[in-house]
């Protein structure tokens, strides 16, 4: 099976990896409570993927995805 996003999550923490538009799929896919803003992004306000607040939500049992996308 093959996935329709593949997310190598050490390169994308680090900021430097948007390969063909990496998140904005995930924003389109995911709440905005599993994203945070990055600090250490150069002044902008880009978001990035909240991985500790992305599992404890699921492990809570709350939504992570958008309710058009279950």
């Amino acid at each position: 099976m093959d996935a329709g996003i593949h997310l190598d999550y050490d390169t994308y923490r680090l900021g430097w990896d948007d390969r063909e538009g990496l998140r904005e799929q995930l924003r389109a896919l995911l709440v905005d409570e599993v994203f945070t803003k990055d600090d250490d992004s150069d002044g902008d306000d880009e978001l990035r993927l909240d991985r500790y607040e992305l599992f404890d939500r699921l492990l809570a049992g709350e939504p992570v995805f958008h309710d058009e996308v279950r």
